[in-house]
């Protein structure tokens, strides 16, 4: 071959380079082939006919071009970098990171490469030696903004400490201070640092006013605090362009503070499609045939949290002859004593929060899961990209998540006749299961411990009538908090007993009791307490007052399990009818008022009649042992029996639809 020969395919080369920027696939095609057909030893043009193959989407024909064309020429890092970017592409993630290395070994000091290298390692759930590779990129380029909010958010949750200062960094770049001054208000409010979050959260709105994610968790942090003023006008803005479709909105936050399911629907439907991008299913219709029907509940929270203290006892009641019960959890692996019973729980306990998305949804898929379940919906920490993959004939969202996911890709949402009336199903993208009774299972395993200490030892009056409300704060409302006041004012020498989840929040809550004439003492806060100290302290309390749009949920069924009255009013959305379901199954309904000026009167009453109340108390005392709120046996022959209807749907070929579970004969006496 002549040195103009060589000169020649350079130039065609270089013109198939220029051809691809500009978009031109064909000619570039041409001019690569033309070279290849005289040289066929050619790697550069065998290297870029290989990345047209990926792009036109014959990725694997053009994985084995690249790597035919570093087989002829080891020494071409270019090649290297771009064989790795596809093997990711293709879901190849261990050979993708060696490529990675091996063009790393030819330039160690190239910035890209590490940080490519980390992202694969980060998906491979080698997160130690990610962290690394981010690090030595770091060291490499200082300035990269990219690189350093990719560690800090891997630091997340491992040391929060290094998370934060590469946050507190990197706000100071402009080109990434809103997402970087979003993410640090986020760790600063899982600090407790709400005053340092909510000005970070301002300061990226500033930056960036568009983005309705942020808003909407700037609204629930400054609901966290009460600070209800500021927080309206954030609202304002949030639904007017929630509603004229040029924003979105986070849908968790927005339960606690709006009743309407229509705009839950919205807000949760753009959320999804913003969010869960559906890549072809991984399940294809294929009809398993297994003895028994496998199903896996998947959660971030299977540890210390509210859902296994109601769910707990489900888990170990299922019936194992019909059922294969599975965990998949990818929450934090905390060594507590609930983490233990619930391993011991399942036949498997699949600890799998260093996976991938991708690759959990390809592991149930090979395990030929018959139902998957999600039990946490639009809450912290969940992965509904495991689910968008659709890894399993029948997908359920429970529990977790009191409103509908918006997302395609869930078949069904178990609730019951009270909490989401099939009426409600315009608003749900899942298809609504009524269970019989209650859709909250309740763990009858869970202690009813004595009162510890005396009303005094904490912090109460010696005598008087004690109202309760231990609902996070953000559940409180201006207008259930009037309501409140009204009622400390009707019912003289009471207090109303409420959680102390911040200082913000405290000091607002005693400035709003003043604007209402209320002496600020009255209002007692609570400290976050272990959870059987915590049930201990309700035998001090007379009444629990519930939060309206968003009920009191697992405080509604603690408080009821330790013997004390609930008073709610329930208003239109699933969040806001929870405790009045929990009442109707406890043998309460007169409870479930009808209006919050029936709410406020009956509050009064029975803080002025303690002979009513006294009854209701024993009612409920009684009503314990033979509810079907605290029945979590006959629960879970009936979660059983919705389970096996959506199976036999699934076995059957047909399309999944609404229904409701028929209850078991109750037992005489």
């Amino acid at each position: 071959m002549t040195p103009n020969t060589k000169s020649e395919f350079v130039r065609r080369v270089d013109a198939a380079l220029s051809a691809i920027a500009g978009g031109n696939a064909k000619q570039a095609r041409d001019l690569l082939e033309s070279v290849l057909a005289e040289d066929s030893t050619n790697h550069n043009a065998l290297h870029l006919l290989g990345l047209l193959d990926c792009q036109e989407g014959a990725r694997k024909a053009g994985i084995e071009r690249i790597r035919t064309a570093i087989a002829m020429f080891p020494r071409f890092p270019a090649a290297l970098n771009n064989l790795a970017v596809q093997l990711r592409k293709a879901g190849r993630l261990a050979e993708s990171a060696d490529a990675y290395r091996q063009a790393l070994a030819l330039e160690p000091g190239n910035l890209a490469i590490h940080a490519n290298l980390a992202n694969v390692l980060r998906d491979l759930g080698e997160r130690a030696e990610a962290i690394a590779q981010f690090r030595r990129a770091l060291e490499l380029q200082p300035d990269a903004p990219g690189v350093r909010f990719s560690l800090a958010l891997l630091l997340r949750g491992q040391d929060d400490a290094a998370a934060l200062e590469q946050l507190e960094a990197l706000v100071k770049e402009p080109r990434e201070a809103p997402q970087a001054l979003a993410e640090l208000a986020d760790l600063y409010r899982t600090q407790g640092k709400l005053d340092q979050s909510l000005d970070c959260f301002s300061s990226s709105l500033r930056q960036d006013a568009s983005n309705g994610q942020v808003r909407s968790e700037f609204i629930s942090t400054l609901l966290q605090v009460c600070s209800w003023e500021e927080a309206a006008t954030e609202k304002r803005t949030l639904l007017h362009d929630l509603v004229n479709g040029t924003g979105a909105a986070t849908p968790f936050p927005l339960l606690s503070w709006h009743d309407d399911p229509a705009l839950h629907h919205l807000a949760a439907t753009r959320f999804s499609a913003l969010c869960f991008p559906t890549p072809p299913a991984l399940w294809r219709r294929a009809c398993y045939r297994h003895r028994r029907i496998r199903v896996a509940y998947l959660s971030a929270d299977l540890r210390m949290h509210a859902v296994p203290h109601l769910i707990a006892s489900v888990f170990e009641q299922h019936d194992r002859s019909a059922f294969d019960i599975r965990a998949v959890s990818f929450g934090q692996d905390q060594p507590t004593h609930m983490r233990t019973r619930l391993i011991r729980a399942f036949e498997r306990f699949d600890d799998v929060q260093s996976m991938t998305e991708d690759v959990i949804a390809r592991e149930l898929r090979k395990d030929e899961i018959d139902i998957a379940i999600d039990l946490n919906g639009h809450t912290k920490d969940a992965r509904l990209g495991i689910f968008a993959a659709r890894p399993a004939p029948v997908q359920v969202t429970f529990l977790g998540y009191p409103g509908t996911t918006g997302a395609p890709f869930f078949d069904y949402v178990l609730a019951d006749p009270f909490v989401l009336p099939h009426d409600q199903q315009p608003f749900y993208s899942e298809h609504i299961v009524h269970l019989p009774e209650c859709y909250q299972p309740n763990d009858v395993r869970r202690p009813r411990p004595a009162a510890m200490q005396s009303r005094t030892e904490v912090g109460l009056p010696h005598q008087g009538f004690v109202f309760c409300c231990f609902n996070n704060t953000y559940k409180v409302q201006p207008a259930i908090f009037a309501i409140w006041m009204r009622i400390l004012a009707a019912v003289p020498g009471s207090v109303l007993w409420l959680l102390g989840d911040n200082k913000w929040a405290t000091e607002n809550l005693r400035n709003e009791a003043v604007l209402r004439g209320i002496d600020p003492a009255r209002l007692i806060f609570a400290q976050r307490l272990p959870p059987i100290e915590h049930l201990a302290r309700y035998r001090h309390a007379n009444l629990l007052l519930d939060t309206l749009p968003y009920n009191a949920h697992t405080t509604a069924a603690e408080a009821l399990w330790m013997d004390l009255p609930v008073l709610t009013c329930p208003g239109r959305s699933f969040a806001a009818r929870v405790a009045g379901s929990l009442l109707r199954n406890v043998g309460l309904p007169e409870l479930v008022t009808s209006s919050l000026e029936d709410y406020e009167a009956l509050a009064i009453r029975l803080a002025t009649h303690p002979d009513e109340l006294a009854a209701l108390r024993t009612r409920l005392m009684l009503n314990r042992a033979t509810a079907p709120l605290f029945d979590s046996e006959r629960f879970t022959r009936h979660l059983e029996a919705a389970f096996r209807q959506m199976h036999e749907i699934a076995q059957r070929g047909e399309k999944p639809r609404p229904f409701d579970v028929p209850a078991l004969p109750r037992q005489a006496g």
